[in-house]
C-alpha cells in the first residue's frame, strides 16, 4: 500500500510541475536549454 501512496503523490506533484513546465519550454525552448545545461555543468 505505501508504494502504491508513494508514485500516486510523485504523479501528482509531477503532473501539476509538467504542465507549466511544458509551456516555457515550448515558449523558451533556447533559454530553458541554455539554463538546464549550465546547471549540469
Amino acid at each position: 500500500m505505501n508504494l502504491i501512496s508513494v508514485p500516486k503523490l510523485l504523479r501528482d506533484r509531477y503532473s501539476v510541475v509538467a504542465h507549466p513546465q511544458n509551456v516555457f519550454v515550448q515558449r523558451r525552448g533556447r533559454t530553458v536549454g541554455t539554463a538546464y545545461h549550465a546547471e549540469e555543468d
